[in-house]
């Protein structure tokens, strides 16, 4: 996992990169940077990470049933 902190710490990009080389990124953004949280703001990318892997998912196995 790599993360970056953007605009004085108002916005957090994570990337992980998955055993297929593949690799997933998202977002978490702050109101607030005076209130920045690192370990919330991975959470949340965590989350919308893990959404966007079941989004893709989702298409792979609604593509796969329509070439049966």
């Amino acid at each position: 996992m790599e993360y970056h902190i953007f605009f004085g710490g108002k916005a957090l990009w994570v990337e992980w990169e998955l055993p297929s080389k593949f690799t997933v990124g998202a977002r978490a953004a702050m109101v607030d940077p005076s209130k920045f949280d690192l370990e919330k703001g991975l959470s949340i990318a965590r989350e919308r990470a893990i959404d966007q892997l079941w989004q893709m998912e989702s298409y792979k196995r609604s593509f796969d049933s329509l070439e049966k």
